[in-house]
């Protein structure tokens, strides 16, 4: 517990927090990310391996982005009129994303 016994201690302190919650939200934005590289990649169908492969968790102007890299990924996820769609992408990583982000805060936040 933070004790505060003025106006620049608690002036202090919120700056503190401030940067502490700016960090913490990149390192959650990132763990998130890695949560739904990782479902992706048990969900990618597997001839070559190069799709599965491909999905990586890289920074983005805000927070962090999953990509999967080979140019036919698209054409997986959605099917085309010559095969049928193997989606891989999920929405179904919603909690297990919010549960990984929320104890990366809590873990810095203390």
């Amino acid at each position: 517990m933070t004790e505060i016994l003025g106006l620049p201690q608690l002036l202090a302190t919120f700056v503190r927090f401030e940067g502490e919650a700016e960090v913490g939200e990149q390192i959650a934005e990132r763990a998130g990310a890695q949560v739904v590289a990782n479902d992706m990649r048990q969900r990618a169908p597997v001839d070559t391996g190069a799709l599965r492969n491909s999905i990586k968790v890289s920074s983005a102007e805000e927070g962090a982005k999953v990509t999967a890299a080979v140019p036919y990924a698209r054409f997986v996820q959605f099917g085309t009129r010559y095969m049928e769609a193997q989606p891989f992408i999920s929405d179904e990583v919603g909690s297990p994303v919010l549960s990984v982000m929320t104890k990366v805060f809590q873990g810095i936040l203390r």
